[in-house]
């Protein structure tokens, strides 16, 4: 099941990068911005079926974790431009503040990229018009502090106390738009678990959400 998925994407990405280095394509503006949105869409979806993959196999046994040596900063920099286009599009604030000073850390890039995309994807999706989403970074000792906080539309206080259980979805209001099979946070919530850091989350309904994640470093 999964070489029939990667497989035809391998090949839309083969094809995305011909067309980005194409000299007419590389000229236009339009095209060669519509060849890298193919691109970098066809690298998420590969890395979504991945996790997919992950999650049907936490219900009988843990994550398998690659770690590597990674710095922080970079990893969240790096996902902040993937999402340049979407922020252009839907009018995102993108606030970062990152100012933690040893930001070397151990850690699955995959599933940490994975853990930092899913709760931007859900600042965004559970905002109202032009939303604002912060990502900061402050120094603990020898830990990170990481947040993820947003102005939109919050959960309650009933809802707050199921966030993070499999399938369970936070209602979202007026937004009709909000995709999602509630495994998002489960996920997020495990991955972190799993790490041995330590996750948790706060919000008032009507006013925002904020994500906490304590990361060690050593």
């Amino acid at each position: 099941m999964t070489h029939e998925f990667k497989t035809p994407l391998t090949s839309i990405q083969i094809s995305a990068k011909v067309l980005e280095t194409n000299r007419a394509v590389h000229s236009d503006e339009r095209l060669r911005k519509y060849a890298s949105i193919i691109s970098d869409q066809a690298a998420r979806l590969t890395q979504q079926i991945e996790r997919v993959l992950q999650i049907a196999s936490m219900q009988n046994s843990d994550l398998k974790l690659n770690f590597d040596q990674l710095d922080l900063h970079e990893v969240i920099t790096h996902i902040a431009n993937q999402l340049h286009v979407r922020i252009v599009e839907e009018n995102v604030y993108l606030n970062l503040q990152l100012s933690a000073k040893a930001t070397a850390i151990v850690a699955d890039r995959l599933h940490l990229s994975n853990v930092i995309h899913g709760l931007i994807d859900n600042a965004i999706k559970y905002s109202r018009d032009s939303p604002e989403v912060r990502i900061t970074t402050t120094q603990m000792g020898d830990d990170i502090c990481f947040f993820v906080e947003d102005s939109g539309i919050g959960i309650s206080s009933d809802d707050l106390k199921r966030v993070g259980q499999q399938f369970y979805r936070v209602p979202n209001g007026d937004r009709h738009d909000a995709k999602g099979f509630g495994l998002g946070l489960h996920y997020i919530k495990h991955v972190v678990e799993q790490h041995g850091w330590t996750f948790a989350i706060s919000s008032q309904l009507g006013e925002g959400t904020q994500v906490k994640i304590i990361i060690k470093t050593k």
